[in-house]
């Protein structure tokens, strides 16, 4: 990827899915990502599988400002 350009070419192999508005996919080919939301809208998870290997990160909330991040 070029830094001095807007779009990389490797963008252009992506698939983007939402749902009720919301981005819940990135599928390029061979990275998923997978987002899910909570109730309020608030982001809940984050999914990325690269080559078959999946790390999650949830994020917690106090007052709904964002107080953490976990990886597993």
């Amino acid at each position: 990827c070029d830094w001095s350009s807007d779009v990389c070419s490797s963008d252009l192999s992506k698939t983007f899915s939402y749902t009720n508005g919301n981005l819940t996919g990135v599928t390029g080919a061979e990275t998923q990502t997978v987002i899910t939301y909570n109730q309020d809208g608030t982001v809940n998870t984050v999914a990325k599988t690269v080559n078959g290997t999946t790390v999650t990160k949830t994020l917690s909330y106090s007052n709904g400002i964002l107080s953490s991040i976990t990886v597993s």
